[in-house]
């Protein structure tokens, strides 16, 4: 009874939390709600359990309010890049030096997350990467092209976020990052050695179902996600293992200020 009233209380100060916020306030005042919303949902003092727990019991307007201001406010960032590379375009080596940015904790979280993957994967420069929903600004797969040099085809159902990154990537010169406007769900994934997917690429059922019907054999397969309080910042949408050619690792978790987590496959023809 004490821990379901802790959950009930939790939920309930987040949800009272986030009441408060309002659609027309500022960037400002939007980053100020970020601040403090990272400071309750990345502490890491519940347990996964607790937390998917207390995400149950929050309301859907809250969890709608939560994922938009996260991924509005990411948009916002990743639109601006362009400008601020068009403006100062010798700026680009200090966005992206590890120890030192304009952006963050933005450029730093996925910094710590691609050191991850590339571990994890055992990610080496002859491979031949597909990487699916790059978005208007495939920070991703720059930063780990920029690390070990391999290749990489990013696409994107968007039209808009294709034509914005393949202007940022003209303007950053020498990337091994090639962007076209392709569906996640027929692109021929056949000649690829590793599959990247993004954490809010979608539909994801029929993205992983092209991946197992199409893929080569002993092709490695990464699709981010999250758990716990994470959901609220970047939502995860189930899928099913259909034909079992995929056999997924899902030991891998973000921990203190980190969202994103990964789970990892290999193609079983």
């Amino acid at each position: 009874m004490k821990r379901l009233d802790e959950i009930d209380g939790y939920s309930s100060f987040i949800a009272n939390t986030v009441t408060n916020f309002k659609d027309d306030d500022t960037d400002e005042i939007q980053y100020e709600h970020i601040l403090m919303l990272d400071h309750l949902l990345l502490n890491d003092l519940k347990s996964e359990l607790e937390q998917e727990a207390i995400v149950s019991r929050l309301p859907c307007d809250v969890l709608r309010k939560i994922q938009s201001l996260y991924v509005s406010f990411e948009t916002k960032i990743e639109m601006n890049i362009d400008s601020i590379i068009s403006e100062n375009p010798k700026i680009t080596n200090f966005i992206f030096n590890g120890n030192k940015n304009i952006l963050m904790p933005y450029f730093k979280r996925y910094r710590d997350l691609v050191n991850r993957e590339i571990l994890h994967l055992k990610l080496k420069k002859n491979d031949k990467i597909l990487w699916i929903g790059g978005g208007p600004f495939p920070v991703s797969p720059i930063m780990i092209s920029k690390a070990i040099g391999c290749q990489f085809d990013c696409i994107d159902v968007s039209k808009s976020a294709v034509y914005k990154s393949q202007d940022i990537l003209k303007k950053l010169g020498s990337c091994n990052v090639l962007v076209e406007h392709h569906d996640g769900k027929n692109i021929n994934v056949s000649s690829y050695d590793v599959i990247m997917i993004a954490v809010l690429a979608s539909p994801i059922q029929e993205i992983i179902d092209n991946i197992q019907l199409n893929a080569k054999e002993s092709a490695k397969v990464l699709k981010r996600v999250t758990y716990g309080f994470r959901k609220l910042i970047y939502p995860t949408e189930v899928f099913k293992n259909s034909d079992n050619k995929i056999k997924w690792d899902s030991t891998d978790r973000a921990r203190r200020d980190q969202v994103i987590s990964h789970i990892i496959g290999t193609i079983n023809n």
